[in-house]
């Protein structure tokens, strides 16, 4: 039984000590942004986990999650689906040019309260300074419903107001027009205080969809807002696990 115990005992601790001689790759932070731009405003708060690649880990890439408020004052929305703007579906849409006989234009308020799922990509050019990029990839937005005024490039239509208008509920990163919905994403430089503060400024490009009550010119009832805002933001960073 002794002998049991011993090697128990000793088997324990060449875990652990195999453990603790484990490179740890993985870290995590908590972070604050804030973003402006003209008639926009944005905060975002996300909780992030990022692993390592390489012998230094200069290069990390991961996913978190994240709640953006976005509010918004007489911003323009215009036609989202592809299919309208486009003419096309599918990733060739990135290299389609606009179709403007079908995309209408309604001016509106509001805010919008987005919790995504997003991906994480940093590289860090040495141990105080990296740039990284994120952006939402899934989620769902809620919001006040809110009145657009809208007009339409189709003539028996032009000048109709008085559209009501909710936050599209459903967010999904696709390529560009194909998306759905309300997404975040971010492109900075982050500076390090030290081990567990960081401060970082960059741009905030922010997608901010509107459904119509019913579909109107088209047969169409989203409207999607974009907003390239400045950003800065502060970071807590939690420390690193296996």
């Amino acid at each position: 039984m002794r002998k049991l115990a011993f090697f128990l005992v000793l088997f324990l601790e060449v875990i652990g000590t195999e453990i603790q001689a484990q490179e740890k790759r993985w870290n995590s932070s908590v972070d604050l942004g804030l973003s402006a731009a003209k008639d926009h405003f944005t905060v975002a708060t996300g909780y992030s986990w990022l692993y390592g690649f390489g012998k230094k880990q200069r290069f990390q890439a991961g996913l978190g999650v994240r709640y953006s408020g976005t509010w918004v004052n007489n911003g323009r929305y215009t036609t989202s689906p592809a299919k309208l703007t486009s003419g096309k579906e599918g990733p060739q849409v990135l290299f389609s040019d606009d179709t403007p006989e079908t995309i209408d234009t309604m001016y509106a308020s509001g805010q919008f309260n987005m919790l995504n799922l997003a991906i994480y990509l940093q590289y860090q050019i040495n141990p105080k300074l990296e740039v990284g990029f994120n952006i939402d990839a899934i989620g769902f937005s809620v919001g006040p419903k809110k009145t657009g005024d809208f007009a339409s490039v189709q003539s028996d239509n032009i000048g109709l107001e008085n559209v009501g208008v909710k936050p599209y509920p459903f967010n999904a990163l696709l390529v560009s027009d194909n998306d759905f919905g309300s997404l975040n994403s971010e492109i900075y430089l982050r500076y390090h205080f030290n081990e567990k503060w960081s401060l970082k400024a960059g741009g905030t490009f922010i997608f901010s969809e509107y459904q119509t009550d019913s579909k109107i010119a088209f047969d169409n009832n989203r409207f999607r807002n974009k907003s390239l805002q400045g950003l800065i933001g502060i970071a807590y960073h939690l420390g690193k696990g296996i």
